[in-house]
């Protein structure tokens, strides 16, 4: 899951956190801010904080959290300020997100004390949506984990002059603290050099238990690693390696110091399975870093760059502000690659394809008019741009220099030193050596134009560089990084004439998809559909052989306490690619990423013809590696191989149990298998999961290789199109020499299929290529169609699949528990509301379910009736209507009470975003946006209840 989605709150949060404290940051004397945090019960789930307060103005005083409602859940407020007149809690949305808030009402005290408690162990999601596999904190029996952020609240004005922090830990015997604070007597101070205290104190990872610490002194800094102790010695030996790698070759390429000390504390996997999300900021970091992967790894070296660059001592203002969003990346990518986890020319090709399924259209637009960030391009191509600048300056001048040598690597090879004296690198140092202080005194350094800091020998190629692409005159080359030509029509050298055909059908990537669900814009794709077209293929009487590229499992996303369902799912998935008769299943990354034992047990239930010739578990082959088909007058040897993905997307469940597997190369793997295929068969394929730059590289090697059917297609081609240049994404397919190319790149959308034609030597002399898109305009095979049905029928009778399908807002024990009575009950009293909803497609949801047989499917009906799964809601097989259907208690909760009692205490009036997108998901509703679509359901009529207001 990119990283996608997960976390896009709390982020947010952590963003507007570092913006919104600039009035917290001052130094000196002033008010005071003293935490004390009792963990003596966090074994059990709650933690109590005491915050006292003094020398603050006698008005009222907000206290508002700098985490997400989700990841600081506030409960048992207190407030002992005598004189005052009460206080209250409630939350606040700032730039899209919610955070709590305490409001204390003057007059104050000149001392006052707030308690609360929070929850520690925060994972993210819930029972009805799933777990995203984050957590934002943990405890256990030995130790517990949090942020700064989860913690504590703070005064969201204060008053000049500055504020002191202290923070106490009350803490069980034998557990010590981890923490990037100092030590003063029994408490810690945040802050740096007397300053920013409020910064560090909610930007802090904090660890509490026993833990295993080592030092690394760089530059003016020291770092220290804390290893939590339930991490296995040799785990540590390897993940402190790992981190000192980057540390130093960040240190390297930026010239800089985050601060004289800087604590990482080196969390395991929770109890769950989860990850800990952590946060970092310019005294140190912390979360889930052990076992390491990419990701993490990466989330650790762009938190290491922000404490050089954007953490409030060392606030760089950039003179060319795209350029520090690209360092940031490009820098964050190589440092991973420097430690071997990652391949440095397939990152950059991954920017390269990112960037042109970006551009879309071809037009570009220029980079030093865009704005800084995320939003800017800063992930995609500001880093390509880099890098095609730093290819542009070798080329044009040192074509005998490292960086030159370094492009000239295999694949991967990690970076080498060396890449410190490229004309880049360089330029890097110079640039954030600034070039003094910004006319605000202590919001940060300015840096040096970066074009000014190019050596002077590499300013003219940079020049006509930034003039032809930075401009956004003509889109960047990222065409340049692959560095192969397209596949061709007919083979090389030509072949005799056809005398004889072979149709090959193919699919890949298509993660268990058995058909759409009705809710999404596109309504392409399913098993019924593509059934269809195999039979119309078949029914041509050409012999026809049904490949499949890998990827058939569903991919790894959200945990689910339990899953029958999926686990039904994926079983008659499997099923329906027996019954249309694939001859040959790649095992490919989602299969992988069920781990060897579950693979082996799902494998053997469906009786595919699975292969997998180079991966083995221990001394256990995977899957067979290969085996002959025959096909009419030919016969065909199929080998299954799997290239591992080395660049910047890689699922973090795969990562996980690719650490139990040995992966040998694709091309000693088919040296070693291609002779005794040849002897044992006319035609020769090869399918799988392989890079085109990889293929390229096959084919070269053993030529006469037939076919290649490969799931990833990644590439970048440059065109021109009424004379305008476009980039175009993805190889394309052909023969590359000798060798047809196939690419399954419809994922579960569509099928290929290519009519081989055949000469008298069983070569392929020629291929016709098509690609199918299953639209409305394919039906659905009857047969498949009646397995589904009697699937979902299943489904609706068993107790194991539905509960597996929990109720929405399982959290909130007020849906969970109350009495739905059904919109009749409602509509006694609010008639022109229940008339106005009626006109809603609320009204009719579900008759959508009835229309496509989906009404005995958990998964949709959760989010088209009332109250799924609680003990007075809808039940799946029932005949009674008055709970189907988007009701009231949908929005405004249980009405139970409100029918016996209408009093306004006893409904909810408001109807906050975070309901809506209860069903209102990216999966399920692609399209949708809650400022446009609020307005369609909100009740407009006189005396109505309008959704939007507050609660009060």
């Amino acid at each position: 899951m990119e990283v996608t989605q997960r976390l896009a709150l709390h982020r947010a949060a952590a963003g507007i956190a570092m913006t919104a404290l600039a009035a917290l940051v001052l130094g000196g004397c002033g008010p005071r801010l003293g935490y004390e945090v009792d963990l003596r019960g966090a074994r059990s789930g709650d933690v109590q904080v005491t915050l006292r307060l003094s020398g603050f103005p006698r008005d009222s005083l907000s206290l508002r959290g700098y985490g997400t409602t989700s990841s600081l859940r506030l409960s048992s407020v207190a407030v002992d300020a005598r004189g005052s007149s009460g206080f209250e809690v409630d939350s606040v949305e700032i730039e899209g997100v919610r955070v709590p808030r305490v409001v204390v009402r003057g007059p104050l005290p000149p001392e006052f004390t707030v308690r609360y408690h929070v929850t520690p162990a925060v994972r993210e999601g819930d029972a009805h949506v799933g777990f995203t596999g984050f957590s934002f904190g943990d405890v256990s029996e030995r130790s517990m984990f949090a942020t700064g952020r989860a913690l504590f609240v703070v005064p969201d004005r204060l008053p000049g002059g500055g504020t002191r922090i202290r923070v106490r830990f009350l803490r069980p015997q034998g557990w010590e603290v981890a923490t990037p604070w100092r030590l003063d007597g029994n408490a810690f101070r945040p802050g740096v050099r007397g300053r920013w205290a409020a910064e560090d104190l909610l930007g802090a990872s904090l660890g509490f238990g026993a833990f295993d610490s080592r030092e690394i002194a760089l530059g003016r800094t020291t770092y220290r690693l804390a290893f939590d102790r339930r991490i296995s010695p040799g785990e540590r030996v390897r993940t402190a390696a790992a981190l000192e790698r980057v540390i130093r070759y960040v240190h390297d390429r930026l010239g800089r110091d985050p601060s004289d000390r800087y604590t990482v504390v080196v969390m395991p996997e929770t109890m769950e399975g989860d990850a800990l999300a952590g946060d970092g900021w310019a005294t140190g970091q912390g979360g889930t870093l052990s076992p390491l992967t990419v990701d993490r790894l990466h989330r650790f070296v762009e938190r290491l760059i922000d404490a050089d660059l954007k953490s409030a001592p060392n606030r760089i203002v950039a003179h060319d502000p795209w350029v520090l969003d690209g360092i940031r990346e490009l820098v964050a990518w190589r440092a991973v690659a420097h430690a071997g986890l990652a391949d440095e020319g397939q990152v950059e090709r991954d920017f390269a394809a990112d960037y042109a399924a970006a551009l879309g259209t071809g037009d570009s637009e220029s980079l030093e008019e865009s704005e800084p960030g995320e939003g800017g391009g800063g992930r995609i191509a500001a880093p390509l741009a880099l890098v095609l600048l730093e290819r542009a300056m070798v080329d044009a001048g040192r074509p005998g220099s490292a960086a030159a040598q370094a492009r000239g690597r295999g694949a991967g090879t990690p970076a080498g030193e060396d890449d410190r004296r490229s004309p880049l690198s360089g330029a890097i140092r110079a640039m954030l050596k600034g070039g003094g202080p910004v006319p605000l005194a202590g919001t940060g350094l300015a840096a040096r134009s970066f074009w000014a800091s190019l050596p002077a020998r590499d300013q003219p190629a940079a020049g006509a560089f930034r003039a032809r692409y930075v401009t956004g005159r003509e889109p960047l080359p990222a065409e340049s990084l692959f560095g192969f030509a397209p596949a061709a029509n007919s083979p090389a050298p030509p072949r005799g004439p056809a005398v004889h055909k072979l149709v090959l059908a193919f699919t890949g990537n298509t993660h268990g998809y058995l058909e759409n669900c009705g809710c999404r814009a596109s309504q392409a794709g399913g098993v019924a559909r593509r059934a269809t077209v195999l039979a119309r293929l078949r029914a041509k009487g050409t012999p026809l052989l049904a490949i499949d590229a890998g990827s058939a499992f569903a991919e790894p996303g959200r945990i689910f306490p339990q899953d029958a369902l999926a686990r039904g799912e994926q079983a008659l998935y499997l099923s329906m690619l027996n019954a249309m008769r694939y001859e040959a299943v790649a095992v490919g990354e989602t299969e992988l990423a069920q781990g060897f034992l579950r693979f082996r047990d799902a494998a053997r239930g469906s009786t595919l013809p699975w292969l997998l010739a180079n991966v083995r578990h221990g001394d256990d082959h995977i899957a067979p590696p290969w085996f002959a088909l025959q096909a009419g007058n030919a016969r065909m040897a199929v080998l299954g191989l799997f290239e591992p993905p080395r660049g910047r997307i890689r699922d973090a469940q795969y990562e996980r149990a690719a650490t139990d597997l040995a992966i040998e190369d694709p091309l000693e793997v088919l040296r070693r298998e291609y002779p005794k295929m040849r002897a044992h068969a006319d035609l020769v394929a090869v399918v799988g999961r392989l890079e085109p730059a990889t293929i390229r590289r096959l084919v070269a090697a053993v030529p006469g290789i037939d076919v290649i059917v490969s799931s990833e297609d990644q590439s970048v081609t440059r065109t021109n199109a009424e004379g305008e240049v476009v980039l175009e994404e993805g190889d394309g397919a052909g023969f590359v020499g000798g060798t047809l190319v196939l690419y399954a790149n419809l994922e579960s959308f569509g099928i290929g299929s290519a009519t081989l034609g055949l000469d008298a030597q069983n070569r392929i002399t020629a291929a016709d290529i098509n690609a199918t898109w299953l639209g409305d305009s394919i039906p659905e095979d009857p047969t498949t169609r009646a397995t589904l049905t009697r699937f979902y029928d299943s489904v609706g009778s068993s107790a194991a699949v539905q509960a597996s399908v929990p109720p929405l807002f399982a959290h909130d024990a007020g849906r969970m528990n109350g009495t739905y009575v059904g919109a009749a009950a409602c509509a006694s009293c609010h008639a022109a509301e229940t008339a106005q909803w009626k006109d809603t497609r609320h009204a009719a949801s579900y008759k959508t379910l009835l229309d496509v047989h989906r009404h005995y499917q958990p998964r949709c009906v959760v989010c088209h009736v009332v109250g799924y799964g609680t003990p007075s809601g809808f039940r799946i097989g029932i005949t009674d209507t008055k709970l189907v259907n988007v009701q009231c208690e949908v929005c405004h909760g249980p009405g139970g009470e409100h029918v016996l009692k209408p009093v306004r205490g006893d409904i909810r009036r408001a109807v906050p975003e975070a309901v809506c997108v209860e069903c209102h998901t990216p999966d399920h509703s692609d399209h949708f946006i809650y400022a446009e679509k609020l307005p369609r359901v909100v009740h407009q009529t006189a005396g109505a209840v309008a959704a939007t207001t507050p609660n009060r």
